[in-house]
């Protein structure tokens, strides 16, 4: 089986099931300025506590795939929920 990196799941909670279908967006790393279709992610050298990433990252909004539940190996950390507003704003403006 293939690694899928470190996606965000996008599929809403109340929609996740262990059987069902999940909704990712790719997560990558930019220099300054990040591209039009990306939204940076909170992060820190050593470990930002929510996000958990390393590196400057940013969510690809215009780059998803799906995957099955049972294909989840872990937890990599969280979006803020600002954050995730704003990813869910850029989202819907690209009619996704």
């Amino acid at each position: 089986m293939r690694s899928c990196g470190r996606p965000i799941v996008i599929t809403q909670d109340d929609d996740i099931s262990p059987e069902g279908k999940l909704v990712i967006m790719a997560i990558t790393t930019f220099t300054d300025p990040p591209p039009e279709f990306c939204v940076p992610l909170p992060w820190h050298p050593q470990g930002h506590p929510v996000t958990r990433l390393h590196q400057r990252s940013a969510a690809v909004v215009n780059w998803l795939a799906s995957i099955l539940s049972i294909d989840v190996v872990g937890y990599g950390g969280d979006v803020p929920k600002k954050t995730m507003r704003i990813i869910l704003e850029k989202l819907n403006q690209l009619g996704a």
